[in-house]
């Protein structure tokens, strides 16, 4: 499986890699998605490392209201760093990006339906290019590349650094076919994560994880997992409950 990190030189990606690499025996950072403030306190008290903001009813990478941002910051102060989606590369707001409010410290980017424009890393770098000072891009591997008209894993990788790209998230599109490990087998995601490695970048790992694939997840070695549907009642439009993070953040020490 994949081999525990060297620290990033970026001071971005230490916001992150300062808390997980300090671990004893290097143990990956669990990252709730919240789609508001309560979800957040309740992410929070179940031991989540990251607070991720997003609205799920939107899509895989749903942006939430600016104000719902604001909430979430408030009510996670100092206690995990905040990551924002900010929707698919298509329908990118460039004023929405270039406003974060203070406290993201990171903001994702999805390339669903840009396979086949040509514009694609032109606008793509322009858009990493309109984050405010501090934010930290996430390039965003979609396994199920093919289903969503995304760029290959390879291409996007290729260029992550290139954009300035602090990090790389592997996450799935479709959300009801299975896991990220149904949809790339082991030695490749394995061979992706030594090449994210060799450019000095973060490995998050997503994709409708479960209490069974997080432990998969997490013998891989990545910087963070990310979850929502695990960590929610009635899955991933439910709401997110303190002890299911529990149980995740328990698998993922107990896995490291």
């Amino acid at each position: 499986m994949g081999k525990a990190p060297q620290r990033p030189k970026n001071a971005e990606s230490q916001v992150i890699a300062s808390q997980t690499l300090d671990r004893p025996s290097f143990v990956p950072q669990l990252l709730v998605s919240v789609r508001n403030a309560d979800e957040t306190a309740a992410a929070l008290a179940g031991g989540a490392d990251v607070i991720d903001v997003k609205e799920p009813r939107r899509g895989p990478l749903g942006r939430a209201k600016r104000s719902t941002l604001q909430q979430v910051i408030s009510r996670a102060g100092s206690a995990a760093p905040v990551s924002a989606a900010l929707g698919e590369l298509q329908d990118f707001q460039r004023g929405y990006a270039a406003n974060l409010p203070t406290g993201v410290g990171l903001a994702k980017l999805g390339l669903a339906r840009c396979r086949d424009w040509p514009a694609w890393f032109t606008r793509w770098s322009e858009a990493m290019n309109a984050l405010p000072s501090g934010v930290a891009g996430v390039a965003v591997v979609y396994a199920d590349a093919a289903k969503c008209d995304a760029p290959t894993p390879h291409q996007v990788i290729g260029h992550a650094a290139e954009v300035g790209c602090r990090a790389v998230l592997f996450d799935t599109y479709e959300k009801s076919s299975g896991t990220l490990f149904d949809a790339l087998p082991g030695a490749t995601l394995s061979s992706y994560i030594a090449q994210i490695r060799e450019l000095e970048m973060l490995v998050a790992l997503a994709g409708s994880l479960n209490e069974q694939s997080v432990p998969i997840a997490a013998s891989y070695a990545p910087d963070v997992i990310a979850v929502r549907s695990a960590a929610c009642r009635n899955g991933r439009d439910g709401v997110v409950e303190q002890e299911k993070v529990r149980c995740l953040a328990q698998l993922i020490r107990g896995a490291a």
